[in-house]
């Protein structure tokens, strides 16, 4: 076990974080859209908006043009608004996300400072951490080309890059994620949105893969 003070110094979570431990559920009302609930549409090039009517068309029109209807992985940060259990668990080193949808879990890592440049693109892209108080700030880089930032198609590219703000707030029966999506690229701009989780059993979340259910299935969060 290290010292506390060498976890410190090593980005873990001080003393007086909140743990955020446990399985939680995306609030009603939100989700498969990154942009349910905001108050303005994603700012997107041109480019990326005819990208996206394009998708929409195709979906509407019952096309399995979703990447998940070949069994790819979600990815970062749509699974944050599928609905389906997340699982939270925290170590020294790192915070884990578990999405039953997915055989990736997601790895917030606590104990380094830069992102590792050596790793190939991810579904989830490249997480580090650090806690501000009682808020833990996430940046996230190194995904892969092509991965939808929701379920409805909303493009990305790879020069995709996330922050967040996650927070527990009063009562530590809610979850908020601030997430800041930045895509040169695609965005005009930077843009953000705000997500809320619902506290739910300890139970461990259950699988749910890939392989098992049909694309029409209800619980299949693409659409």
């Amino acid at each position: 076990m290290l010292p506390l003070a060498l976890l410190m110094l090593a980005g873990a979570a001080p003393a007086t974080a909140p743990s955020l431990d446990g399985v939680w559920l995306l609030a009603p009302g939100q989700g498969p859209g990154l942009a349910d609930g905001a108050k303005t549409a994603a700012p997107l090039t041109a480019e990326a908006q005819a990208t996206l009517t394009q998708r929409k068309a195709a979906l509407a029109a019952g096309k399995d043009i979703d990447p998940t209807s070949k069994c790819l992985p979600m990815g970062f940060p749509r699974n944050m608004v599928a609905h389906f259990p997340l699982q939270i668990a925290t170590d020294a080193r790192k915070i884990t996300l578990i999405h039953p949808s997915s055989i990736r879990a997601r790895r917030i890592f606590l104990d380094r400072k830069d992102h590792d440049p050596e790793i190939d693109p991810q579904f989830n892209g490249d997480s580090i951490g650090h806690w501000e108080g009682g808020v833990l700030v996430v940046d996230t880089t190194n995904f892969k080309s092509g991965v939808w930032l929701d379920g409805r198609g909303l493009p990305s590219s790879e020069a995709l890059h996330v922050t967040e703000r996650i927070r527990l707030l009063p009562g530590g029966r809610t979850l908020e994620d601030r997430i800041t999506v930045a895509d040169p690229a695609l965005f005009t701009r930077p843009w953000t949105v705000t997500k809320t989780y619902g506290r739910q059993s300890d139970e461990a979340v259950k699988d749910a893969l890939c392989e098992e259910l049909s694309v029409g299935h209800p619980r299949w969060a693409a659409r």
